[in-house]
């Protein structure tokens, strides 16, 4: 059996603690871990990309967006589909250029919004999950955050 971490525990009938992808195979794999009941009652959190920063000068990208959910309803043997958002791409073209939003992230239905890119040397940074700083010598300012408007707020 693999070397738990602190607060992890295991037995025939329950499983508590937060677990790695790799540790849950290794023990599905061993046949030590619990069969679930239906439906499963989970939290997860769904971490959206953060935006790239832009060019010279330029204010830094927002991070992703972030959504909590507790007490979600799984069920075994249904399919779920799930999007992990990158990171929005470095900025290419002029030193004016802003930077690249960051992707969304997925978990079935629930998203969460890629971060805005950073604003470049005289533009207001891009909104997003939260919004890019904006350029050195912007007056537009940083964008903002929340751009998927969700209740509550995914990001400033």
């Amino acid at each position: 059996m693999p070397q738990l971490g602190p607060k992890q525990s295991i037995s025939a009938s329950s499983a508590s603690g937060v677990f790695t992808l790799k540790e849950v195979q290794q023990e599905t794999g061993n046949s030590t871990w619990p069969a679930l009941a239906q439906p499963v009652s989970a939290d997860y959190l769904v971490v959206a990309g953060g935006g790239s920063g832009g060019g010279r000068k330029a204010g830094g990208g927002g991070a992703g967006g972030y959504r909590y959910f507790t007490s979600q309803s799984l069920v075994a043997g249904t399919t779920y589909t799930i999007t992990v958002g990158g990171g929005g791409a470095s900025y290419i073209g002029s030193d004016g250029t802003q930077g690249n939003d960051g992707n969304t992230s997925t978990f079935n239905s629930l998203s969460s919004t890629g971060g805005g890119g950073g604003g470049a040397q005289a533009s207001a940074g891009r909104n997003g999950g939260s919004g890019g700083g904006e350029g050195s010598n912007s007056t537009a300012g940083a964008g903002t955050g929340n751009a998927g408007s969700y209740t509550p707020s995914e990001g400033n």
